[in-house]
């Protein structure tokens, strides 16, 4: 009995130094960009069935800013004992991830910067560390691959363009 109990202080110390790998404002940048991909997820509706039932049902009928609220506090909340992601990460095929990210684009229009593409592949590998999915090593390479080429992409613009 005992030792269940030092075994259960002992992965909540662990989780603790976990959530301290990244800065607070890096967490909170990560939340929001994750509220983003379930947004999308949420519009397209076809995608629907990688998003948890209980989240649905948490979401069912709020305005747009309070489940957005309430999508970024559950996703600071993740941890991988509890089953409290809002996303089942195995559902997240790289198909589906990419075509969310070919859908992003500037507020004015056109592709996002290098870093952005960046960005949302960081918050995507910080959700599966903080929850309890884990992601393959074929959706990793594959994420990797197309951020490279989207860089590459961004990259040839500007010097095309002088800019």
């Amino acid at each position: 009995m005992e030792l269940d109990s030092n075994k259960e202080n002992a992965g909540m110390a662990v989780c603790a130094v976990m959530k301290g790998i990244i800065a607070d404002r890096s967490a909170m940048t990560y939340a929001w960009s994750n509220v983003v991909f379930v947004e999308w997820l949420l519009e397209s509706e076809c995608c629907l069935n990688v998003l948890e039932t209980w989240y649905l049902l948490r979401v069912e009928g709020l305005s747009p800013s309070k489940c957005r609220a309430l999508t970024k506090d559950m996703m600071l909340a993740v941890d991988p004992h509890k089953d409290n992601c809002p996303l089942n990460w195995n559902l997240v095929t790289f198909e589906l991830f990419l075509q969310y990210l070919v859908t992003k684009k500037k507020k004015g229009g056109g592709d996002l910067s290098a870093q952005s593409y960046d960005g949302c592949r960081s918050a995507l590998m910080h959700m599966f560390r903080r929850s309890k999915y884990t992601c393959t090593d074929h959706f990793s390479k594959n994420i990797g691959d197309f951020i490279y080429a989207m860089r590459r992409k961004v990259c040839l613009f500007l010097k095309k363009y002088n800019v």
